[in-house]
């Protein structure tokens, strides 16, 4: 026990809680969008408004909420979020009008900013240096099994009890999921540098400021690079569910869909979390994209071919999940110091705006062309400029 990390503890306690965050409200309340339609008489485009505002918002409070960790308490603030998440899902249970349900993604926006991917990767980049992959891959597994444990509970309780007492039970999970884990999470100062290879590295690198990484090509080249994957990750979990009963699946069958989807996203993110430990970070970046735009091609073909559905779910799920870890980690490497909250901030602000653009673009493509097949063309297309892009970005240069 001499040379145990309490960080594994604080990283169990993030996992579930981005389990329910993310899990349950970004990746399973689509599943609730075709109830949704019929019961506001809404469209695709109107049912998209939704999570578009929530990105939107998210995009517009994260350099706020990077500043905020930069100089206060992460767990108080991480509190204050978990709490409100709980309050929010339950309000979802309870909508009555096409309004109540963009209330609830303004609010939500607003307490998954304070307790979502920011703060916990800040607080996970404090805890760890030696095993950061590993740690960051286990941490964003958390909406992976919330997206394979609870969609298919939610598509069967939607056809047995209807949405409203559906929406209601997911509520009572992340409480206990949300609350719980709390009383786990510490903060932790920033490490100190040692005498280790890793840390005189760091060190000799010295603390970007946001201004210093702004001056370089490399900081623009992975904005690129991250906010058309983010485009397309976001563009599909939230038009997934849609898609599916536009092939005539019942809410069941796609909730079984969308669990295969989000349990492969469990291996990707162990995968790709774990070859960074021992690879470049750049290069398994590069692998993930690879893979998401092999899932993408996939996805185009299901269209005329709907049995490959399964092999979608497979290869999309393990090359998003991924993506996105390694989104984490090249930002993290890149620009880990004391300005590293500021700088996430601004990272995710743009990548939230191209998450929610490329929900609310695949939705309003959908409604004027009839079907996705533009949508997932478009998608196979941004994966190739992710895919370059990342081959530009470079090292960062010394500031000290």
């Amino acid at each position: 026990m001499k040379n145990f990390s309490y960080g594994w503890v604080v990283l169990v306690g993030l996992l579930f809680m981005y389990a329910a965050s993310n899990g349950i409200a970004l990746n399973t309340i689509p599943l609730f969008f075709p109830e949704i339609i019929k019961e506001f008489s809404i469209d695709q485009a109107d049912v998209q408004r939704g999570p578009a505002l929530l990105f939107l918002l998210i995009a517009l409070l994260s350099p706020l909420m990077g500043y905020l960790l930069d100089r206060f308490n992460a767990r108080l603030l991480i509190t204050v979020g978990a709490i409100g998440l709980v309050l929010d899902i339950l309000f979802f249970s309870r909508v009555a009008s096409y309004q109540h349900f963009l209330i609830f993604y303004v609010a939500y926006s607003f307490f998954l900013t304070l307790c979502g991917i920011i703060s916990s990767m800040y607080l996970v980049t404090n805890w760890f240096q030696k095993h950061r992959g590993k740690a960051v891959g286990i941490l964003l597994l958390g909406s992976s099994l919330g997206g394979a444990v609870f969609p298919p509970l939610a598509g069967k309780w939607i056809k047995t009890m209807g949405w409203h007492a559906a929406a209601g039970q997911l509520g009572i999970i992340a409480a206990v999921f949300l609350i719980v884990p709390l009383f786990l999470i510490r903060n932790k100062k920033r490490p100190e540098f040692t005498a280790s290879f890793s840390s005189l590295k760091t060190q000799m690198f010295g603390d970007i400021t946001l201004k210093q990484a702004a001056s370089t090509p490399t900081f623009y080249f992975l904005l690129v690079g991250t906010s058309v994957l983010w485009f397309c990750i976001n563009g599909i979990i939230n038009n997934n569910a849609l898609y599916l009963n536009d092939l005539g699946l019942d809410s069941k069958q796609a909730g079984a869909i969308i669990g295969l989807f989000f349990t492969c996203s469990v291996a990707g993110k162990l995968i790709f979390g774990f070859l960074s430990d021992y690879f470049s970070k750049k290069n398994i970046m590069l692998l993930a994209i690879a893979n998401l735009f092999a899932g993408a091609v996939l996805l185009k073909m299901t269209v005329q071919d709907p049995s490959l559905l399964k092999a979608y779910a497979i290869c999309f799920g393990i090359g998003f999940s991924g993506a996105f870890t390694m989104i984490q980690l090249l930002v993290a490497e890149l620009y880990q110091g004391k300005n590293y909250g500021t700088i996430l901030g601004v990272v995710t602000m743009v990548d939230t705006l191209a998450g929610s653009a490329g929900a609310l673009v695949l939705g309003i493509l959908r409604k004027t062309s009839g079907s996705y097949l533009s949508s997932f063309t478009l998608m196979i297309a941004l994966c190739i400029i992710a895919f370059i892009a990342t081959t530009f970005v470079r090292p960062k240069k010394r500031y000290v």
